[in-house]
Protein backbone atom coordinates (compact mmCIF):
# COMPACT_ATOMS: atom_id res chain seq x y z
CA UNK A 1 0.00 0.00 0.00
CA UNK A 2 2.91 2.32 0.36
CA UNK A 3 3.56 1.33 -3.08
CA UNK A 4 0.52 3.82 -4.26
CA UNK A 5 1.69 6.13 -7.34
CA UNK A 6 0.39 9.63 -7.34
CA UNK A 7 -1.31 10.28 -3.44
CA UNK A 8 -0.33 11.48 -0.94
CA UNK A 9 -1.32 8.84 1.93
CA UNK A 10 -0.55 8.24 5.66
CA UNK A 11 -1.08 4.49 6.51
CA UNK A 12 -2.35 3.47 9.62
CA UNK A 13 -1.99 0.11 11.03
CA UNK A 14 -4.64 -1.16 13.97
CA UNK A 15 -3.01 -4.05 15.42
CA UNK A 16 -5.46 -5.96 17.53
CA UNK A 17 -3.90 -8.03 20.04
CA UNK A 18 -1.93 -10.00 17.07
CA UNK A 19 -0.47 -13.74 18.24
CA UNK A 20 2.01 -13.48 15.12
CA UNK A 21 5.55 -11.48 15.04
CA UNK A 22 3.14 -8.10 13.31
CA UNK A 23 4.34 -6.10 16.40
CA UNK A 24 8.00 -6.94 15.53
CA UNK A 25 7.93 -6.56 11.78
CA UNK A 26 5.74 -3.31 11.95
CA UNK A 27 8.38 -1.75 14.84
CA UNK A 28 10.99 -2.41 12.53
CA UNK A 29 9.08 -0.32 10.02
CA UNK A 30 10.69 3.03 8.99
CA UNK A 31 8.53 4.80 6.28
CA UNK A 32 7.53 7.99 8.33
CA UNK A 33 4.15 7.25 6.47
CA UNK A 34 3.36 4.72 8.92
CA UNK A 35 1.53 5.18 11.63
CA UNK A 36 0.85 2.26 14.60
CA UNK A 37 -1.95 1.78 17.23
CA UNK A 38 -1.78 -1.42 19.27
CA UNK A 39 -4.05 -3.22 21.09
CA UNK A 40 -3.19 -5.03 23.89
CA UNK A 41 -6.52 -7.08 24.16
CA UNK A 42 -8.87 -7.64 21.16
CA UNK A 43 -11.44 -5.45 20.55
CA UNK A 44 -12.48 -6.38 17.33
CA UNK A 45 -12.69 -4.81 13.78
CA UNK A 46 -14.82 -2.25 14.38
CA UNK A 47 -13.28 -0.85 17.11
CA UNK A 48 -9.94 -1.16 15.54
CA UNK A 49 -11.51 0.62 12.10
CA UNK A 50 -12.64 3.40 14.39
CA UNK A 51 -9.66 3.65 16.24
CA UNK A 52 -7.97 4.40 13.35
CA UNK A 53 -10.40 7.08 11.66
CA UNK A 54 -10.02 8.57 14.77
CA UNK A 55 -6.97 9.99 14.22
CA UNK A 56 -6.58 10.14 10.38
CA UNK A 57 -5.55 13.57 8.89
CA UNK A 58 -6.06 13.38 5.61
CA UNK A 59 -9.46 13.92 3.60
CA UNK A 60 -10.10 11.26 2.68
CA UNK A 61 -10.36 7.72 4.48
CA UNK A 62 -10.05 3.92 2.69
CA UNK A 63 -9.84 0.95 4.17
CA UNK A 64 -7.45 -2.23 3.34
CA UNK A 65 -7.80 -5.76 5.36
CA UNK A 66 -4.69 -7.44 5.86
CA UNK A 67 -5.65 -10.37 3.19
CA UNK A 68 -6.58 -8.07 0.49
CA UNK A 69 -4.01 -5.63 -1.78
CA UNK A 70 -4.40 -2.92 -4.36
CA UNK A 71 -3.22 -1.86 -7.40
CA UNK A 72 -0.52 0.72 -7.50
CA UNK A 73 -2.95 3.25 -8.88
CA UNK A 74 -5.93 2.28 -6.63
CA UNK A 75 -5.92 5.57 -4.86
CA UNK A 76 -5.48 8.00 -7.25
CA UNK A 77 -8.47 6.66 -9.69
CA UNK A 78 -10.35 6.59 -7.03
CA UNK A 79 -9.76 9.99 -6.23
CA UNK A 80 -10.05 11.15 -9.65
CA UNK A 81 -13.28 9.28 -9.63
CA UNK A 82 -14.43 10.77 -6.68
CA UNK A 83 -13.19 14.43 -8.30
CA UNK A 84 -15.70 13.85 -11.35
CA UNK A 85 -18.46 12.57 -9.64
CA UNK A 86 -18.45 15.04 -6.85
CA UNK A 87 -19.61 11.60 -4.49
CA UNK A 88 -18.46 11.24 -0.97
CA UNK A 89 -18.05 7.38 -0.93
CA UNK A 90 -16.05 5.77 -3.85
CA UNK A 91 -16.10 1.81 -4.59
CA UNK A 92 -15.62 -0.62 -7.24
CA UNK A 93 -15.49 -3.78 -8.65
CA UNK A 94 -12.36 -6.27 -7.63
CA UNK A 95 -10.83 -9.37 -8.43
CA UNK A 96 -11.36 -12.56 -6.41
CA UNK A 97 -7.91 -14.79 -5.90
CA UNK A 98 -6.97 -17.37 -3.80
CA UNK A 99 -3.64 -18.29 -1.55
CA UNK A 100 -1.34 -18.85 -4.47
CA UNK A 101 -2.48 -15.36 -6.49
CA UNK A 102 -4.48 -17.92 -8.87
CA UNK A 103 -7.77 -15.38 -10.34
CA UNK A 104 -11.20 -17.00 -9.30
CA UNK A 105 -13.95 -14.49 -10.30
CA UNK A 106 -14.53 -10.94 -10.60
CA UNK A 107 -17.44 -9.06 -7.99
CA UNK A 108 -18.61 -6.55 -10.54
CA UNK A 109 -19.84 -3.10 -9.16
CA UNK A 110 -23.54 -2.73 -10.22
CA UNK A 111 -23.43 0.18 -12.39
CA UNK A 112 -26.46 -0.45 -14.13
CA UNK A 113 -28.67 0.04 -10.70
CA UNK A 114 -30.89 2.91 -10.59
CA UNK A 115 -31.87 3.19 -6.85
CA UNK A 116 -28.40 1.94 -4.72
CA UNK A 117 -30.17 2.95 -1.32
CA UNK A 118 -33.24 0.33 -2.39
CA UNK A 119 -30.27 -1.68 -3.71
CA UNK A 120 -28.43 -1.86 -0.79
CA UNK A 121 -31.11 -3.12 1.39
CA UNK A 122 -31.13 -6.22 -1.11
CA UNK A 123 -27.42 -7.23 -0.73
CA UNK A 124 -24.03 -5.48 0.14
CA UNK A 125 -23.92 -4.15 -3.86
CA UNK A 126 -21.29 -1.31 -2.87
CA UNK A 127 -18.76 -4.84 -1.51
CA UNK A 128 -15.93 -5.19 1.45
CA UNK A 129 -13.95 -2.59 3.18
CA UNK A 130 -11.07 -3.17 0.71
CA UNK A 131 -12.87 -1.45 -2.27
CA UNK A 132 -14.19 1.43 -0.64
CA UNK A 133 -13.04 4.66 0.22
CA UNK A 134 -15.69 7.56 2.31
CA UNK A 135 -14.87 11.44 3.03
CA UNK A 136 -13.50 11.56 6.42
CA UNK A 137 -16.00 14.07 7.95
CA UNK A 138 -19.08 12.20 6.78
CA UNK A 139 -17.09 9.10 7.85
CA UNK A 140 -16.62 10.83 11.28
CA UNK A 141 -20.47 12.36 11.38
CA UNK A 142 -22.30 8.34 11.06
CA UNK A 143 -19.87 7.68 13.81
CA UNK A 144 -17.77 4.87 11.77
CA UNK A 145 -18.55 1.33 12.13
CA UNK A 146 -21.02 -0.09 14.89
CA UNK A 147 -19.09 -1.90 17.16
CA UNK A 148 -22.46 -4.08 17.95
CA UNK A 149 -21.25 -5.66 14.56
CA UNK A 150 -18.27 -7.81 13.07
CA UNK A 151 -19.00 -9.47 10.04
CA UNK A 152 -21.77 -6.88 8.26
CA UNK A 153 -20.36 -3.68 10.02
CA UNK A 154 -19.45 -2.97 6.51
CA UNK A 155 -22.64 -3.43 4.87
CA UNK A 156 -24.53 -1.26 7.54
CA UNK A 157 -22.65 1.60 7.52
CA UNK A 158 -23.13 1.64 3.88
CA UNK A 159 -26.72 1.81 4.28
CA UNK A 160 -25.86 4.38 6.55
CA UNK A 161 -23.84 6.68 4.28
CA UNK A 162 -26.15 6.52 1.61
CA UNK A 163 -29.15 8.00 3.30
CA UNK A 164 -27.61 11.32 2.40
CA UNK A 165 -25.09 10.76 0.05
CA UNK A 166 -25.28 8.56 -3.23
CA UNK A 167 -22.12 6.47 -3.81
CA UNK A 168 -20.14 6.51 -7.33
CA UNK A 169 -18.98 3.13 -9.02
CA UNK A 170 -15.84 2.69 -10.71
CA UNK A 171 -15.98 -0.30 -12.87
CA UNK A 172 -12.48 -0.94 -13.11
CA UNK A 173 -11.27 -3.58 -10.99
CA UNK A 174 -8.17 -2.57 -8.52
CA UNK A 175 -8.48 -4.31 -5.73
CA UNK A 176 -7.20 -7.95 -5.16
CA UNK A 177 -9.50 -9.84 -2.22
CA UNK A 178 -8.29 -13.30 -1.32
CA UNK A 179 -10.49 -15.93 -0.56
CA UNK A 180 -9.38 -18.25 1.98
CA UNK A 181 -10.17 -20.65 5.36
CA UNK A 182 -9.47 -17.92 7.74
CA UNK A 183 -11.73 -15.59 6.40
CA UNK A 184 -13.88 -14.25 9.02
CA UNK A 185 -17.24 -14.79 7.61
CA UNK A 186 -16.00 -18.51 8.03
CA UNK A 187 -14.44 -18.45 10.84
CA UNK A 188 -17.51 -16.24 12.97
CA UNK A 189 -19.95 -17.97 10.61
CA UNK A 190 -22.46 -18.50 13.43
CA UNK A 191 -23.07 -14.51 14.35
CA UNK A 192 -23.90 -14.32 9.95
CA UNK A 193 -27.94 -14.63 10.51
CA UNK A 194 -27.67 -13.03 13.67
CA UNK A 195 -26.31 -9.66 12.49
CA UNK A 196 -28.40 -9.54 9.40
CA UNK A 197 -31.19 -10.00 12.19
CA UNK A 198 -30.02 -6.46 13.43
CA UNK A 199 -29.55 -4.79 10.46
CA UNK A 200 -33.12 -5.45 9.81
CA UNK A 201 -34.38 -3.92 12.75
CA UNK A 202 -31.55 -0.70 13.10
CA UNK A 203 -32.69 0.39 9.71
CA UNK A 204 -36.53 -0.75 9.61
CA UNK A 205 -37.58 3.38 9.43
CA UNK A 206 -35.27 4.13 6.63
CA UNK A 207 -36.33 1.30 4.79
CA UNK A 208 -39.92 1.91 4.59
CA UNK A 209 -39.36 5.33 3.78
CA UNK A 210 -37.47 4.45 0.45
CA UNK A 211 -39.85 1.17 -0.16
CA UNK A 212 -36.90 -1.04 -0.18
CA UNK A 213 -37.85 -4.61 0.69
CA UNK A 214 -34.81 -6.10 2.83
CA UNK A 215 -32.88 -8.98 2.10
CA UNK A 216 -32.77 -11.23 -1.38
CA UNK A 217 -32.16 -14.46 -2.96
CA UNK A 218 -28.63 -13.36 -3.32
CA UNK A 219 -28.38 -12.33 0.30
CA UNK A 220 -29.24 -15.10 1.67
CA UNK A 221 -27.66 -17.73 -0.63
CA UNK A 222 -24.36 -16.26 0.45
CA UNK A 223 -25.11 -16.98 3.84
CA UNK A 224 -25.99 -20.56 2.93
CA UNK A 225 -22.20 -20.60 0.85
CA UNK A 226 -20.84 -19.66 4.33
CA UNK A 227 -22.00 -22.18 5.68
CA UNK A 228 -21.03 -24.47 3.50
CA UNK A 229 -17.26 -23.36 2.78
CA UNK A 230 -16.97 -23.16 6.97
CA UNK A 231 -17.83 -27.27 6.67
CA UNK A 232 -21.28 -26.68 7.86
CA UNK A 233 -23.11 -29.18 5.39
CA UNK A 234 -27.06 -29.08 7.31
CA UNK A 235 -26.78 -25.35 8.18
CA UNK A 236 -25.76 -24.95 4.62
CA UNK A 237 -28.37 -26.85 3.06
CA UNK A 238 -31.05 -25.47 5.49
CA UNK A 239 -30.23 -22.06 3.88
CA UNK A 240 -30.17 -23.38 0.59
CA UNK A 241 -33.72 -24.59 0.63
CA UNK A 242 -35.28 -22.01 3.07
CA UNK A 243 -33.94 -19.71 -0.48
CA UNK A 244 -35.29 -22.12 -2.57
CA UNK A 245 -38.74 -22.03 -0.65
CA UNK A 246 -38.73 -18.15 -0.03
CA UNK A 247 -37.69 -17.15 -3.48
CA UNK A 248 -39.34 -20.03 -5.83
CA UNK A 249 -35.67 -21.07 -7.03
CA UNK A 250 -35.01 -24.35 -8.29
CA UNK A 251 -31.35 -24.14 -8.14
CA UNK A 252 -30.73 -23.29 -5.11
CA UNK A 253 -33.16 -26.59 -3.73
CA UNK A 254 -30.10 -28.31 -5.86
CA UNK A 255 -27.50 -26.34 -4.13
CA UNK A 256 -29.51 -27.51 -1.05
CA UNK A 257 -29.28 -31.17 -1.57
CA UNK A 258 -25.68 -30.67 -3.24
CA UNK A 259 -24.51 -28.91 0.13
CA UNK A 260 -26.03 -31.82 2.15
CA UNK A 261 -24.11 -34.22 -0.01
CA UNK A 262 -20.99 -32.31 0.96
CA UNK A 263 -20.91 -31.52 -3.24
CA UNK A 264 -20.31 -28.15 -4.67
CA UNK A 265 -23.12 -27.03 -7.79
CA UNK A 266 -21.94 -25.79 -10.81
CA UNK A 267 -24.64 -22.74 -10.05
CA UNK A 268 -22.52 -21.27 -7.46
CA UNK A 269 -21.37 -18.76 -9.55
CA UNK A 270 -23.74 -16.23 -8.70
CA UNK A 271 -22.97 -12.35 -8.30
CA UNK A 272 -19.45 -13.62 -10.35
CA UNK A 273 -17.84 -14.21 -13.45
CA UNK A 274 -15.31 -16.77 -13.67
CA UNK A 275 -11.25 -14.73 -13.83
CA UNK A 276 -10.04 -16.41 -16.32
CA UNK A 277 -6.99 -14.93 -18.78
CA UNK A 278 -3.82 -14.10 -17.09
CA UNK A 279 -3.34 -12.71 -13.49
CA UNK A 280 -2.72 -8.78 -14.30
CA UNK A 281 0.94 -7.81 -13.49
CA UNK A 282 -0.03 -5.71 -10.64
CA UNK A 283 -1.34 -8.76 -8.61
CA UNK A 284 1.78 -10.62 -9.29
CA UNK A 285 4.05 -7.66 -8.46
CA UNK A 286 2.04 -6.92 -5.33
CA UNK A 287 2.00 -10.93 -4.17
CA UNK A 288 5.77 -11.47 -4.72
CA UNK A 289 7.02 -8.38 -2.23
CA UNK A 290 5.26 -6.72 0.85
CA UNK A 291 1.68 -8.47 -0.03
CA UNK A 292 2.73 -12.05 0.26
CA UNK A 293 2.32 -11.42 3.86
CA UNK A 294 -1.02 -10.07 3.47
CA UNK A 295 -2.01 -12.98 1.62
CA UNK A 296 -1.14 -15.47 4.31
CA UNK A 297 -4.21 -16.63 6.56
CA UNK A 298 -3.26 -14.70 9.70
CA UNK A 299 -4.40 -16.09 13.48
CA UNK A 300 -7.05 -15.11 15.18
CA UNK A 301 -6.76 -11.75 17.06
CA UNK A 302 -4.70 -10.45 14.29
CA UNK A 303 -6.58 -7.12 13.10
CA UNK A 304 -8.36 -7.87 9.82
CA UNK A 305 -8.47 -4.32 9.07
CA UNK A 306 -6.04 -1.48 7.86
CA UNK A 307 -6.50 2.02 7.60
CA UNK A 308 -4.90 4.24 4.94
CA UNK A 309 -5.85 7.39 5.12
CA UNK A 310 -5.34 9.05 1.99
CA UNK A 311 -5.59 12.89 0.53
CA UNK A 312 -4.91 13.69 -3.26
CA UNK A 313 -1.45 14.80 -5.01
CA UNK A 314 -2.08 18.85 -5.41
CA UNK A 315 -2.26 18.33 -9.02
CA UNK A 316 -5.78 16.90 -8.41
CA UNK A 317 -8.45 19.43 -9.15
CA UNK A 318 -11.52 19.74 -6.33
CA UNK A 319 -9.84 17.84 -3.84
CA UNK A 320 -8.88 19.37 -0.37
CA UNK A 321 -4.75 17.67 0.20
Amino acid sequence: MLAQHDAKLEVIVVDDASTDDTREWLAAATDPRLRVITHDVPRGVSAARNDAIDVATGGWVAFLDDDDFWAPTYLSRQLAHAARTGAVVVSGSALVVDETLRPLYTLRAPADEPHLGRALFRNNVIGGPSRVMVRTPELRDVGGFDRRLRILADWDLWITLVRDAEPALNLEPLVAVTQHEQNMQLVEADHIVDEIDYIREKHAEYATSIEAVFGSGELYRWVATQYRRAGRRHQAARAFLMTARRYRTPSDLLRGIAALQGDNHPFDRTRSRPGGGDVPRWVITAGSTDAVRELTPQPRGVSSSRLLDASPMPENPGQDA
